[in-house]
């Protein structure tokens, strides 16, 4: 009977803890190239050089497993992008509203984002410089603005992704900025009354 009870016990825990781990929705992301093109071999003094230019974006599918979850959400998606430099930057970044169906996906595409790649080749210095599209962020959020889903991908972007916009430089209000330009010229022409 004890073991008959802690049998009960444990799959129940274990019926819990599936339930808790069930997304609310699941969410996934294809990347996709949606135009190309590519420059004809220019001759350089060392060699060719050819530039590729491509237009790339996401493909999202999200899918509400949940009545916890709203039929109506808002998603907001992040692209980064690794540079030809190597520094990793946001690309772009959106947002849309849509109706999430119980239990059907729906595919929401982001914007396209425009990469390079250079080909070298020569008797030295050959390679290629490229920056590439190296993942995205997405939430899914309520209609009070708390996150209900999201997914990275790959998971260590959310370490690098802000989902605050960045702030706009603060300048000054308008009526300063005329007074100080105001004193500024003032000052110069007490200057150039001094010079004569």
């Amino acid at each position: 009977m004890k073991h008959l009870l802690l049998l009960a016990l444990a799959l129940a825990t274990a019926t819990a803890a599936s339930a808790a781990t069930l997304d609310k929705v699941r969410i996934s992301g294809t990347k996709k190239t949606l135009d190309r093109r590519e420059s004809s071999a220019q001759a350089r003094p060392r060699g060719q050089t050819t530039l590729t230019q491509k237009l790339v974006g996401y493909s999202f599918s999200l899918q509400r497993m949940s009545t916890d979850a709203p039929e109506k959400a808002t998603v907001a998606w992040i692209l980064i992008k690794e540079q030809k430099d190597g520094r990793t930057v946001e690309a772009t970044r959106g947002e849309s509203v849509l109706d999430l169906p119980l239990g059907r996906a729906v595919t929401l595409d982001s914007a396209p984002v425009e990469l390079e790649e250079r080909d070298w080749t020569g008797r030295r210095n050959a390679g290629t410089v490229s920056s590439q599209l190296t993942g995205y962020g997405l939430r899914v959020l309520n209609s009070q603005g708390e996150v209900i889903a999201e997914r990275y991908e790959p998971a260590d972007l959310q370490r690098i992704i802000t989902w605050e916009k960045p702030e706009e430089p603060v300048h000054k209000n308008i009526a300063e900025l005329e007074e100080q330009i105001r004193k500024e010229r003032q000052r110069q022409r007490a200057l150039e009354q001094e010079l004569k």
